[in-house]
């Protein structure tokens, strides 16, 4: 049975996932403390403020609780991050989600570029955005894990668009190689059950490890409400 020590967050939000997450980077790191983890990632969506308060409280000095903080970041991808250009419907363009970790100091600062490309007044637009030009150029030594349900290959499942999932696939693992990892997810969303298998499959096909994750917002339940 899988324990606290056996299993890693890598993929959780702080507040600083504006109108999406409630705690502090601060009270994240000290709740994964107390609970036992060895290790945590913080993954908010295009910003990284909250990642010095957080691996700060993630390794304090003197504790013998500390634990290993692992900075990442979600990022918001499309095809061309200065297109502001709507749908046929008058819609915004829909925005896929991505996961990505760093391994050093040299990956912290590729994810920072990333960030900051994303919040350039002429990319953002309702939410930073980086295309795919940015992740090829910043994407040395950086972990990409292929995402929630908002992601690219999971929309592709939920469509039934298997060739483009194919081609996902096959596109970050040229960039990413032994660094791209399909990551599961299961909260009780059915499209997330009826992805599961498939992402199993490509994930076997293309010879890509997995990785299980939760998509952190709260720290206790009662702060769902």
């Amino acid at each position: 049975m899988c324990n606290n020590k056996d299993f890693v967050h890598l993929h959780a939000h702080t507040h600083f996932s504006i109108q999406d997450a409630l705690p502090s980077p601060k009270n994240y790191a000290l709740k994964a403390r107390e609970m036992g983890f060895r290790a945590a990632a913080i993954t908010d969506h295009g910003k990284m403020g909250g990642a010095v308060e957080f691996a700060e409280n993630c390794k304090l000095p003197g504790a013998n609780d500390s634990i290993k903080p692992i900075i990442g970041i979600e990022v918001y991808t499309c095809p061309d991050r200065f297109d502001r250009s709507k749908t046929e419907e008058g819609r915004r363009q829909k925005l896929n989600h991505l996961t990505l970790l760093a391994q050093n100091e040299t990956e912290y600062k590729n994810l920072l570029s990333l960030s900051a490309l994303g919040n350039d007044p002429d990319a953002f637009y309702y939410s930073p955005r980086i295309d795919w030009g940015c992740i090829e150029k910043h994407s040395e030594g950086v972990i990409a894990l292929s995402g929630c349900l908002a992601s690219e290959l999971n929309q592709a499942f939920i469509k039934e668009q298997h060739d483009h999932a194919n081609s996902v696939v096959d596109r970050f693992k040229s960039v990413f190689n032994d660094r791209y990892f399909i990551e599961l997810q299961y909260h009780g969303i059915e499209e997330q059950k009826h992805n599961m298998n498939l992402l199993l499959d490509i994930a076997k096909k293309y010879n890509v490890p997995v990785a299980a994750s939760n998509d952190v917002h709260y720290l206790d339940k009662i702060d769902w409400e």
